[in-house]
């Protein structure tokens, strides 16, 4: 999958090719209902950071927490050198579906701010599903707060999401509905999201 960089300063007919390119070129595999779930959680997570490029799929990028705000970078924390761009938390890759993969650093665990900060932003991911009267309600096909690249990204994990939420008949289901019937609740889901095999899943 190819996706020509758009000037940022460029013209809007640039920034529409690039969206729907993300759209045309969007590829879902069936998956499991769980792992459409955590796609979807750790993409919102990865989303939620800030960034100023447009990631490409099959690359590697890294995932940190300086201050109260996430970052994205596609430079690693050696390269950074000791917390000079905030706290490291995982290595990240997209996907040729619009979603994220990745690995939470070994020692999360070891810094309970850190951990209960991206905790917290599960937690509000899964009450917002919890809470949609149809699960593909919330999907951020449009969000004019974000910026433009994670704007275009958003664009493409909706349409990813909705694709595998159809192919497992989940996509007329309340979230509620969706959510009860994984058989737990928001807390445990939550763990299962931030367990260091699962969450982000495996960079295999």
């Amino acid at each position: 999958m190819e996706i020509k960089l758009a000037n940022p300063q460029g013209k809007g007919l640039e920034r529409i090719s690039d969206a729907l390119q993300i759209l045309q070129e969007v590829r879902v595999e069936h998956k499991k209902p769980i792992q459409i779930l955590r796609d979807y959680c750790c993409s919102l997570l990865v989303l939620a950071s800030e960034f100023s490029f447009l990631p490409i799929p099959n690359r590697y990028y890294f995932l940190f927490l300086s201050g109260d705000k996430f970052k994205l970078s596609p430079i690693s924390p050696k390269e950074w050198g000791h917390s000079r761009f905030g706290d490291y938390i995982a290595k990240c890759r997209l996907e040729t579906d619009m979603t994220w993969s990745g690995i939470w650093r070994q020692d999360l665990e070891d810094f309970p701010a850190l951990n209960e900060k991206i905790r917290g932003h599960m937690r509000n991911s899964l009450e917002l599903i919890f809470e949609s009267d149809k699960i593909t309600d919330n999907l951020p096909f449009f969000d004019r707060d974000l910026s433009y690249y994670r704007r275009v990204l958003a664009l493409g994990l909706s349409s990813s999401i909705e694709l595998s939420l159809k192919q497992v008949g989940f996509d007329c289901m309340s979230g509620r509905e969706v959510l009860e019937s994984f058989g737990g609740e928001l807390k445990s889901l939550n763990n299962s999201l931030l367990s260091h095999d699962g969450g982000l899943g495996d960079l295999t």
